[in-house]
């Protein structure tokens, strides 16, 4: 096992994150918070990550320092709707990003070619979830592409993004096990982009 590398190192990366975070989707709230957060995070992930994770460490605590803030930030309240969207987003868009790099496609070598149709396909992903989050009432394909789930699925959705659960959380309320969240989610996703760019609906 590695030796965790010195927290100090990565205290301009916390305050920095707080500060974008601040600066983009949570102007209400005062920063010096987001920081105390971001840094219990920093902590805490610099004892958990590994190097054949396939991830840097300084992209793996990004990626944890964010969503930390946002778990922060979910207790809050909001200015108007459009703020809470884009919190949501941004919240959902970070741990699908997390999840996949931590997962066995992101960790595995490929060609270039291979490297560049993952974030093809990562884009389409995101591009779900936006709708989901911005535009799930009124995009007249998404709405029809979700009536294709299952109930499972379907439950999945409104817990994770209308109740803004987490991924584990959304999964145990529908009967599975918090470790296969990841996977049924991006089955979800996958499902979605797969229906709307059969139906020219999603063009990325």
């Amino acid at each position: 096992m590695q030796a965790p590398s010195n927290p100090l190192r990565f205290l301009p990366l916390v305050k920095s994150i707080a500060l974008q975070t601040r600066d983009t989707i949570a102007p209400h709230v005062d920063v010096e918070l987001l920081v105390e957060r971001g840094r219990i995070a920093l902590t805490e992930s610099l004892t958990q990550y590994r190097s054949r994770q396939g991830l840097t460490l300084r992209n793996y605590l990004t990626y944890k320092i964010r969503g930390a803030i946002y778990d922060g930030l979910s207790g809050h309240s909001w200015p108007n709707n459009e703020s809470w969207l884009h919190y949501l987003f941004a919240k959902k868009s970070n741990e699908l990003l997390l999840h996949f790099h931590l997962s066995a496609e992101g960790t595995i070598k490929r060609s270039i070619k291979a490297e560049e149709e993952e974030v093809l396909h990562l884009l389409r992903l995101l591009a779900v979830i936006a709708m989901i989050v911005f535009g799930a009432e009124r995009i007249v394909g998404l709405k029809r592409s979700i009536h294709l789930l299952d109930a499972r699925q379907k439950d999945f959705i409104k817990h994770y993004y209308e109740q803004d659960l987490t991924m584990e959380r959304a999964a145990e309320k529908i009967g599975l096990s918090g470790p296969v969240s990841f996977r049924f989610h991006l089955q979800i996703l996958e499902k979605l982009a797969a229906e709307l760019a059969a139906n020219n609906e999603l063009n990325v």
